[in-house]
C-alpha cells in the first residue's frame, strides 16, 4: 500500500549530503536537481531527514539575516557579473558587465563592458573597482556573490 519506498542509493545520497555539508533540505534538493537525481521531492527529502533524526535545516548562528545587514550595512556590498546582447558594426554580440552596488547607500560602480570576459579581464575589474571604492572612501568588509564559475580565484584574492 502506498508509495514505494524511495531506493536506497538516493536515501543514501541525501543521509550523506545533510551530514558532511550541514546544508538544509532545501540546498539538499536543489543540488540534487543540479545532478539529475530522478525521484527526489522536497517532502522526500524532509522525509529521510526527519527518519534519520537529522534535523531538515542546519542549526544557524545568532542573529537573522536582517540583523546581518543592519551590522554590517556601511561596509557592505553585492556583485553580479551580467551579460547582455549588443549590436555592433560587425552583428549582434555579447558584452560582459560586473556590476558592484553599495548596500547602505545604494551606490553603483559597473566595470566597462567587454565582449570577451576571462580570468584576466575580471581580477583588472576587481582592482580598478578597489581603487574606485577608495577614491569614494566607501569600506569593504564584506562583499555577496554568487557562485558563478567566472569568479576564479584570483578574483576572489583581490577581496581578500
Amino acid at each position: 500500500m502506498g508509495r514505494p519506498r524511495t531506493i536506497e542509493s538516493i536515501r543514501e545520497i541525501v543521509i550523506r549530503l545533510a551530514r558532511e555539508t550541514g546544508w538544509g533540505y532545501g540546498r539538499i534538493l536543489s543540488e540534487s536537481r543540479k545532478s539529475r537525481l530522478r525521484g527526489v521531492s522536497r517532502s522526500t527529502v524532509k522525509n529521510i531527514l526527519k527518519e534519520e533524526g537529522i534535523k531538515p535545516s542546519p542549526k544557524r548562528g545568532s542573529g537573522s539575516w536582517d540583523e546581518f545587514l543592519k551590522a554590517h550595512v556601511d561596509a557592505l556590498w553585492q556583485v553580479d557579473f551580467f551579460s547582455k546582447m549588443a549590436w555592433t558594426p560587425t552583428g549582434l554580440r555579447q558584452a560582459f558587465v560586473l556590476g558592484f552596488i553599495h548596500v547602505g547607500i545604494q551606490r553603483v560602480f559597473c566595470s566597462p563592458c567587454r565582449f570577451k570576459s576571462g580570468a584576466k579581464w575580471m581580477v583588472n575589474q576587481a582592482h580598478a573597482f578597489m581603487e574606485q571604492a577608495r577614491e569614494a572612501e566607501l569600506p569593504m568588509t564584506h562583499l555577496i556573490r554568487d557562485r558563478d564559475g567566472k569568479y576564479v580565484q584570483e578574483y576572489i584574492e583581490v577581496f581578500e
